[in-house]
């Protein structure tokens, strides 16, 4: 998910939650990202999540 910040360093979040609903094995979830900007989530997230979706 992405939200948008406000009073903040960061403009932007982008939060992965999970539906479980005990304590994960996994401990990489949930996240929380935090961006300075656009092109922050560009470059590093719209970017790396395309590849291998590309025809």
């Amino acid at each position: 998910m992405l939200f948008e910040l406000n009073d903040t360093d960061f403009q932007y979040a982008v939060v992965h939650l999970t539906w479980s609903q005990k304590t994960l094995e996994d401990s990489h979830f949930p996240t929380t990202r935090l961006y300075k900007n656009w092109v922050e989530i560009y470059e590093d997230r719209i970017v790396n999540d395309n590849t291998g979706w590309e025809e």
